[in-house]
């Protein structure tokens, strides 16, 4: 079975394709390879939105677990940018410990499922 012929599975809906971008590229930045599905029909009119069940996000099927994990962890606030003792200020990035993803503010303290 090639990769194409395993089905992609909807994890997340948004009401604006900017929102499913920024999710996008947050379960990107994790390894996973994703796709988003209404994207074009629902700029062209907005009014769909809702009746098409916005932007959606879509992932292959093996990997619907981990975005979920993913997703959750955002939404509790794991991806959160901390305050200035954390983050640095205006002189450059601070001396920081995550090394998840070198350079990204953005890096979780964690990564969702690893247990630690």
């Amino acid at each position: 079975m090639s990769a194409e012929d395993i089905p992609l599975v909807a994890v997340a809906s948004f009401a604006t394709p900017l929102e499913a971008h920024l999710i996008k590229g947050l379960l990107e930045a994790e390894g996973l390879r994703v796709w988003i599905a209404d994207e074009h029909l629902v700029s062209a009119n907005s009014a769909l939105a809702y009746a098409m069940g916005g932007v959606k996000l879509l992932v292959r099927a093996p990997h619907r677990e981990r975005a979920m994990r993913i997703l959750a962890a955002q939404r509790r606030g794991d991806y959160m940018l901390g305050d200035e003792s954390e983050t640095g200020d205006d002189d450059g990035p601070s001396d920081d410990s995550r090394s998840e993803a070198p350079g990204s503010a953005l890096a979780p303290k964690r990564r969702p499922g690893d247990g630690t």
